[in-house]
């Protein structure tokens, strides 16, 4: 297993990839066809845009609120359109990257979230203490 691991990490250095964004890839590129179908190169793409956008969207208990859900499935699915994932795989790869997310996002400090939130208002926080 431990060799394994080695190998997957030495893969993931060798696309380029941080780890959230090979955990993507993985997601992505899980199924055959989608390989046969889709250059490494798009499926990089996809995988960096997937991390920086769930990164960007996510809330504190964004997995709870069906209406968070929902707007991550939109984006997920929107972003698979735009790069011409497989219609008929989307599902699939929609399920794996929305289980994908909770993971990197129940790696993620909940104050990270907090404070990234706040960089995205127009006036500072303190002004409002």
């Amino acid at each position: 297993m431990a060799q394994e691991m080695k190998k997957d990490r030495e893969n993931g250095n060798n696309l380029g990839l941080n780890e959230d964004e090979i955990a993507f890839y993985d997601a992505l590129s899980d199924n055959e066809r989608v390989k046969e179908l889709m250059q490494d190169d798009t499926l990089k793409r996809i995988a960096i845009e997937l991390t920086s956008t769930i990164r960007n969207s996510i809330s504190i208990d964004w997995n709870l609120k069906s209406s968070a859900q929902a707007g991550m499935r939109r984006t997920i699915k929107r972003l698979l359109k735009k790069y011409d994932y497989p219609p008929d795989e989307v599902n699939e790869a929609m399920d794996l990257v929305i289980r994908q997310a909770e993971r990197m996002c129940s790696n993620i400090d909940p104050e990270d979230i907090v404070n990234h939130q706040n960089e995205k208002v127009a006036e500072d926080i303190v002004a409002y203490k």
